[in-house]
Order: structure tokens, then sequence, then C-alpha cells
């Protein structure tokens, strides 16, 4: 019975350890992008806040 809950913690742990990373990895992925379409932005010469607020909240929808 003790060793069933050891195995059971360690699948939970490792589950849990995988869902985080993905997390970190969604986070990052969001934040490259991120910075890619504020770059462009700032490129093209549109980086007025009115603009990058409207841009940035259909961006995230999308997202």
């Amino acid at each position: 019975m003790v060793r069933k809950l050891e195995v059971k913690n360690l699948v939970i742990n490792s589950l849990l350890e995988v869902e985080k990373n993905n997390c970190l990895k969604i986070s990052l992925i969001f934040k490259n992008i991120l910075m890619k379409f504020l770059n462009e932005k700032r490129r093209n010469g549109l980086c007025q806040s009115k603009y990058l607020n409207r841009s940035l909240a259909e961006y995230k929808n999308i997202a």
C-alpha cells in the first residue's frame, strides 16, 4: 500500500513538472512572438501608444 502511494506521488510529481515546463515554454514562445511583433511595429514607425494598445489587444485575442 505504501509503495503504491509512493509510485502514485512520483507520477503526480512528474506530471506536474511536465505541466510546469510546458507552461514555461508557452510563456517564452509568447514573449518571443510579442517582442517580434513590437520590433516590427517599431521598425514600421507605428509605435504610438494608441495604435499599440489596440493592436496588442487584437494580437492577444488571436494568440
